[in-house]
């Protein structure tokens, strides 16, 4: 008799552990559902992560190309700016060479109107 009642109350809590169980179910389900969105989201990310590194991969030789670039505008403009000095001081130097040689043509004229007069 004793192990027909162990018997039983086992049963029953057997009985009880499954009901128990079976009231979790739904809430277990919801768990692992959100549980797998949270996968997929993860996922997700982790080809965006892969997929932007590829591109960064890609785009890193083309920054490097461009800062080469730049690097060689800044020293030909720089270059630009000397040859533009130069370039100034030589018209500099030709409006003044100018500027004399109207004046010795001026000094050449009056002499030549002095020996002309000097002629008659």
């Amino acid at each position: 008799m004793q192990a027909l009642e162990s018997f039983k109350t086992k049963l029953d809590n057997a009985r009880r552990r499954a009901e128990a169980a079976e009231a979790r179910t739904p809430e277990l389900e919801r768990l692992n559902a959100e549980q797998a969105e949270k996968l997929e989201q993860l996922q997700e990310n982790l080809r965006s992560t892969r997929q932007a590194t590829i591109t960064l991969n890609h785009l890193l030789p083309v920054l490097q190309k461009l800062r080469d670039a730049q690097t060689k505008l800044e020293q030909r403009s720089a270059r630009a700016d000397e040859l533009q000095v130069k370039y100034d001081a030589l018209v500099a130097s030709i409006d003044e060479l100018h500027t004399q040689f109207d004046g010795t043509r001026r000094e050449n004229k009056e002499l030549q109107d002095m020996i002309a007069e000097l002629n008659i």
